[in-house]
């Protein structure tokens, strides 16, 4: 993606540039001057975002790369005091940034924005001055200076919307200058372009926190799945044996679902796992992890647990669920549940060991169950 933009952007004409083609004349007029000199400047920041968008792909991941955006443009030209890049949700009351970079930084406490900033769907500029008036009415790109108004040392923001495919999500990257007029002479294409490459970036970013949650997330329940489970179960042994704390599993096993498939069909008992789910996580501890582990089977891990808590949890649930029937589809189905728990480091010292101690315990289970019927 960031090859095919590098070969898209090079067709602008702000990567052209006369001054790098142009012998310096001894006396110049003033107008050609600035015209060279504002060429010279637009070539800086163009040359600056190929360079980024060269390494971005490389060495750079996640949250970093908008912030080695920010660093990128501010590098490129000493006019630019601020960088801010932050994304509203469609009911906040103040908007934090998600990167906010810039020698102009200190001058505010507080660098929240208000909603209204970001309802334009086209680039828009203020002035310092002239956001004073404006601040009564939480529009004012300058309102993080409004208790201090006299420390701020920029006098121009341009702000550039953020396209988004979460309708409930906007986006806004704001530049702050010290120059009134640097915008407005220089021309706001550079600065565009970097806004297209941070929506790209915002963009990769969501597809790789959705694709992330999909390789984590079991697809019917929407509980963690086995390889997210053995992972904090991994990284909940490393901290119990760190800290000296103890830490327990729960396996449970739902009894006789083959026979409730067989009675109500497979998209009932679908539904059944989903209602359990949806149910079981609602009687966890906020501190307790659940997911999937295989079929029919789901594994707790508790921190800071002992196994006789361990095992008054897991009877707490078998009696709730016995107790309390899930409805579906108009029918009230009873769940027996298998439980098996397990407690580091008695139980065992790695997570193989308390895996096969709490199946061993859910096999006995369904085995005194079954001589029992």
């Amino acid at each position: 993606m960031y090859a095919e933009l590098r070969h898209r952007l090079m067709k602008f004409n702000f990567f052209s540039s006369t001054a790098a083609h142009t012998a310096l004349p001894s006396a110049l007029t003033r107008s050609v001057r600035e015209d060279l000199e504002l060429d010279a400047e637009r070539t800086a920041l163009t040359t600056a975002l190929y360079g980024l968008l060269e390494e971005l792909p490389q060495s750079f991941s996640g949250g970093d790369h908008l912030q080695r955006l920010c660093e990128t443009v501010l590098h490129a030209t000493p006019c630019l005091r601020l960088a801010w890049v932050g994304f509203c949700e469609s009911d906040a009351v103040q908007t934090a940034p998600h990167t906010v970079l810039g020698e102009a930084l200190p001058e505010a406490t507080d660098w929240q924005l208000p909603p209204a900033c970001f309802e334009q769907s086209t680039p828009y500029s203020q002035i310092a001055l002239e956001s004073v008036g404006a601040l009564n009415n939480l529009n004012s790109l300058f309102l993080p200076w409004h208790a201090n108004m006299e420390a701020c040392t920029v006098n121009c923001a341009l702000a550039i919307p953020l396209r988004s495919e979460k309708p409930a999500v906007r986006g806004l990257i704001v530049f702050y200058a010290d120059d009134v007029n640097y915008f407005s002479r220089l021309g706001i294409a550079p600065f565009q372009a970097f806004a297209h490459v941070a929506e790209i970036i915002w963009q990769q970013s969501s597809l790789m926190q959705v694709l992330t949650q999909n390789a984590q997330q079991d697809t019917l329940t929407g509980l963690m799945n086995r390889r997210k489970m053995t992972y904090l179960l991994q990284k909940g042994i490393q901290r119990a044996q760190q800290q000296h704390e103890l830490l327990s599993i729960m396996l449970l096993r739902i009894d006789g679902f083959s026979r409730i498939n067989e009675l109500h069909g497979w998209n009932a008992a679908d539904s059944l796992l989903t209602a359990f789910a949806k149910e079981i996580a609602l009687q966890m501890r906020a501190q307790d992890r659940l997911g999937r582990w295989t079929g029919v089977e789901f594994l707790c891990v508790l921190p800071r647990t002992d196994q006789q808590h361990a095992e008054f949890l897991a009877r707490g649930l078998q009696t709730y669920f016995a107790s309390q029937p899930l409805t579906i589809d108009g029918q009230p189905i009873h769940l027996k549940l298998h439980a098996g728990v397990a407690t580091y480091p008695q139980q065992g010292a790695s997570l193989e060991a308390l895996l096969e101690q709490a199946l061993v315990k859910v096999q006995q289970s369904a085995v005194t169950s079954l001589k029992n019927a």
